[in-house]
């Protein structure tokens, strides 16, 4: 059996996984994030509200994110988001970088938008995929995550 090379994880020659996270904010703590001031561009993060809801605005459109419902975005892109002060927000992300992605992530948005309501079902089994890769050893090989995103 052939073993793939590593890649050093200093250079983006593939897809790697650099932060994948399950978030709960209380309802008296602020969350807002404006993608402009974060950087640099090509960390590319999808973001899946579980419960609550929030906000995405991009081109001054402003648009509700609710449960079920990803964000797709870049940092050091004008595009911002934030939960609405008193409610309570849980939401998983992945966050990762490499050769390549940031482009696929802008044709994925051009096709889809950079909010994407997870039906059909199929969507949301994807991401729970990539949410599963992530969290594996295996899913931890710079490989193994660019197949399950692609």
């Amino acid at each position: 059996m052939a073993t793939l090379p590593l890649y050093p994880t200093e250079h983006d020659t593939i897809w790697r996984l650099l932060t994948w996270v399950t978030q709960e904010t209380p309802p008296a703590t602020p969350y807002f994030y404006d993608n402009r001031q974060r950087g640099p561009r090509g960390n590319c993060i999808v973001q899946r509200t579980l419960s609550g809801r929030c906000w995405f605005e991009q081109h001054g459109e402003r648009r509700e994110v609710g449960p079920n419902t990803l964000m797709i975005f870049q940092w050091d892109e004008p595009t911002s988001y934030g939960k609405h002060p008193g409610e309570r927000y849980v939401c998983q992300w992945v966050h990762m970088r490499g050769a390549g992605l940031a482009e696929h992530w802008e044709l994925f948005r051009q096709r889809y938008g950079s909010v994407v309501t997870l039906e059909p079902a199929r969507v949301g089994e994807a991401f729970d995929e990539l949410w599963q890769a992530a969290g594996s050893p295996l899913g931890q090989r710079s490989t193994s995550l660019a197949l399950a995103t692609y």
